[in-house]
């Protein structure tokens, strides 16, 4: 039995309108520190949650 293909999904980045609002949301949180500054990380470098999970 062959493998089930994966369906390809469209990427929609932010633009950085987006990215900037998302921030200053995120800074006017009560979110935990380290949350703010995962976020910050995804955003800036493009990482994946997956690859910001496996950072020590």
């Amino acid at each position: 039995m062959p493998a089930p293909k994966d369906e390809e999904r469209e990427v929609n980045p932010w633009t950085e309108e987006e990215a900037a609002q998302f921030l200053e949301c995120l800074e006017a949180s009560r979110e935990r520190k380290v949350y703010k500054v995962l976020f910050r990380l995804l955003l800036v470098t493009g990482m994946r949650f997956g690859e910001a999970q496996a950072l020590r």
